[in-house]
């Protein structure tokens, strides 16, 4: 490992740490961003997705938990067709790594590497999974620590009152 790799996962794991502590606003709009595609490089507006609810889903490489949560995400995503999205926001690995896991877990979604300013504003991410949920606007509504399957993931879509 080099120690450029070395230094920015250190950075982003004590920043996460740090910032655990930091409570995450309702209405807090989480897609004002622009964020670096893992697949393409390029610099991306996350303002394009608003106009439906988003899950916001933090991975990374080598992660068991991410793969059920994708199965999860998938789930839903299948039950309500058109009426949520699902994006990938890639931390605790390089980019290289992040972008071969999509490839190896097949995920299709859109992904991007988590900037340290939107690991600040969300304060901090400590594990993955870990999902975000915002309104239609991109505003948070609430967060999923770890796994939780498609039944209980659509039953708190619902009583949040996201779909």
């Amino acid at each position: 490992m080099d120690f450029k790799r070395t230094y920015t996962l250190l950075s982003q794991l004590i920043l996460s740490f740090v910032l655990t502590t930091h409570s995450l606003a309702a209405d807090t709009n989480l897609l004002k961003f622009r964020l670096h595609d893992l697949r393409t490089g390029k610099l991306t507006d996350l303002s394009m997705y608003q106009g439906r609810p988003t899950l916001i889903t933090f991975f990374q490489a080598q992660c068991a938990s991410c793969l059920e949560q994708k199965t999860a995400l998938e789930c839903v995503e299948k039950k309500h067709q058109g009426k949520i999205r699902i994006i990938y926001l890639g931390v605790f690995s390089s980019k290289n790594e992040l972008s071969q896991e999509l490839k190896i877990k097949k995920i299709t979604y859109p992904a991007y590497e988590a900037s340290l300013s939107f690991i600040k504003t969300v304060g901090g991410v400590s594990y993955t999974p870990y999902t975000l949920i915002t309104n239609a606007q991109g505003e948070f509504v609430t967060k999923i620590q770890g796994v939780l399957a498609c039944a209980k993931l659509d039953q708190l879509l619902k009583d949040k009152k996201i779909l």
